[in-house]
């Protein structure tokens, strides 16, 4: 393991690994890689089985590595996340089940996701507030206006501060992950299991929903099959519009922080060609792009900004927008 694992955060690793299994020495271990999560991710071999062990970061609160460990066990109970065999907030440490992934296409999704995330929106325990995500947007938003060139960027923004305006009156609260982007969706050939629960808690259900429907580019008519499953009844026409308007915000969710990581390194403006949503989609499951440079997440931070914008120019936008302003 120390191969792998830093000096500071061995000897906790190593006390995790033998408390959970009772051996000394793992037979295989690998760094995991993808996502945008701030943990350090091991897949490692005990007693015969595939595991993994998340090393969160020391520098997040303890009430917010609490908050995950909490989150990641609750999910494991309702059957939607990977087992958890151990958790210790205080040394930032889970080890859980290894999912052997198979690729999860659009149809799987649309068939499993609405039942799974029912489980958790409709489930008994409501998780602790980790971030109430309109109020963290608009306070990013009001920082980040200050530093952008942009000024396609910044309006595009105060347009999304209006559609977060008009959803607030209709905001209804439950358990929530609040970061379903497609690298945190494992399927296993059986079932979707949701891993990195960084940001879950308290938030309006629709917001689960909308991510799901923008990462895998449902088109209008799957956006209505799933809300429709979802529902377990024919939508109202005011929950497709408030999924319509909620999407725009995810997209925004999305970003904000690409843009801002492109920032903080110093891009501050694109030039280049820039691929629809669904070309991007497509070209990443190929492998055609990435996370792993600066240029990579200006380049995701413009595509999802292009999608975003040429939905709210479409006209059955528009009008979702005016029922919810007057409703």
């Amino acid at each position: 393991m120390k191969d792998f694992i830093e000096s500071a955060r061995l000897e906790s690793a190593c006390k995790a690994v033998k408390s959970t299994f009772s051996v000394d020495v793992l037979g295989e271990i690998s760094a995991l890689t993808g996502g945008g999560s701030t943990a350090k991710m091991f897949k490692f071999k005990a007693v015969g089985k595939y595991y993994v062990l998340r090393l969160m970061d020391l520098e997040q609160p303890i009430e917010e590595r609490r908050i995950q460990v909490e989150c990641a066990q609750y999910g494991a109970k309702l059957n939607i996340a990977p087992t958890c065999y151990y958790a210790d907030e205080e040394n930032g440490i889970i080890i859980m089940d290894y999912v052997n992934q198979e690729a999860l296409t659009k149809e799987i999704v649309l068939e499993k996701m609405p039942k799974l995330l029912r489980k958790l929106h409709y489930s008994e325990k409501i998780l602790p507030v980790f971030c109430e995500t309109f109020s963290y947007m608009n306070d990013f938003i009001a920082k980040a206006i200050k530093i952008i060139p942009s000024r396609q960027v910044i309006n595009y923004y105060k347009v999304i501060q209006d559609i977060m305006s008009i959803l607030s009156h209709h905001k209804e609260l439950a358990s929530c992950h609040n970061d379903l982007n497609s690298e945190n969706l494992l399927y296993d050939g059986k079932q979707i299991f949701l891993i990195d629960f960084e940001a879950a808690g308290l938030e309006d259900p629709y917001f689960d929903l909308a991510t799901v429907c923008q990462q895998h580019c449902f088109d209008p008519n799957e956006e209505l099959t799933f809300l429709e499953s979802y529902l377990q009844r024919k939508p109202r026409d005011l929950e497709v519009s408030k999924l319509a308007l909620m999407k725009q915000v995810s997209y925004c969710y999305h970003a904000l922080h690409f843009f801002q990581h492109a920032y903080n390194t110093g891009m501050m403006e694109f030039h280049d060609n820039v691929p629809t949503f669904k070309q991007w989609y497509q070209g990443r499951k190929e492998g055609k792009y990435s996370y792993a440079t600066t240029y990579d997440l200006m380049l995701y931070a413009m595509v999802v900004l292009n999608q975003s914008l040429e939905d709210m120019s479409k006209p059955a936008f528009i009008e979702a927008k005016r029922l919810l302003r007057a409703a």
